[in-house]
């Protein structure tokens, strides 16, 4: 299944996080935690994404975190991964 392997990918290489997403997850009391469980049970918006952007890749990702829809839109490079932008619905 294309998301878990997507999901696989993202899980396992060092994550980094923009400055706005640290600053957003800090108000709204999200840790860490909270993504790595969005990098488990969320799911890819293949439509949404950029898949074959070079060199990095680009997904949109879509869960929940406390009850409160949550998305994130995921720079994906060889080694690294960064979080670039938080949404978060009430």
């Amino acid at each position: 299944m294309p998301n878990e392997r997507v999901l696989d990918i993202l899980r396992n290489k060092h994550r980094t996080y923009s400055d706005e997403v640290l600053n957003i997850m800090n108000e709204q009391h999200i840790d860490t935690t909270d993504i790595d469980t969005l990098l488990i049970y969320g799911d890819i918006d293949f439509s949404k994404s950029k898949t074959r952007q070079e060199p990095c890749r680009y997904y949109w990702l879509e869960g929940f975190v406390e009850d409160k829809k949550t998305s994130l839109y995921i720079e994906n490079c060889d080694t690294i991964v960064t979080i670039k932008e938080i949404h978060i619905t009430k």
